[in-house]
């Protein structure tokens, strides 16, 4: 299965989604470490349900009918064996990196601005990973 699989799974662990609020979910909190666009989504959310992961059933919101997603026993199986798995690193793939490998030549206030830019990118991510963790010690197992 894909990791994008897994992702569906684990947001639809926590909640029934239609596949544009699984979209939405993606864009947030699964977003910084994994992206996916809407076509990429809904193949998988049919793949899934294909194998019996998730189970899909019409409902009406605010008097439009939308198909809300949620997790089924396999999925839950699955998701759980997967979790106990080690995660393999991702390849590195920084374009920001490669551009200051070859800065030498730069001007100085460009070289500044690169560096300023990757320390302010990183800042917001400790920011994010520290509010998890919080978010983690804070929940109740």
């Amino acid at each position: 299965m894909t990791t994008l699989g897994y992702a569906i799974l684990g947001l639809l662990s926590r909640e029934d989604l239609s596949g544009y609020d699984l979209t939405r979910r993606m864009a947030g909190r699964v977003g910084y470490f994994w992206s996916a666009r809407h076509s990429q989504i809904y193949p998988d959310l049919h793949r899934l349900e294909r194998e019996g992961l998730v189970a899909s059933s019409d409902a009406t919101a605010g008097g439009r009918r939308k198909r809300v997603y949620r997790l089924t026993e396999s999925g839950d199986a699955e998701l759980r064996a997967w979790l106990e798995e080690p995660a393999e690193p991702a390849p590195m793939r920084d374009a920001e990196r490669v551009q200051l490998v070859f800065l030498d030549d730069a001007p100085p206030e460009a070289v500044r601005r690169h560096l300023e830019a990757h320390r302010k990118h990183h800042e917001d991510l400790l920011a994010v990973y520290s509010q998890q963790l919080r978010e983690i010690r804070a929940h109740t197992f």
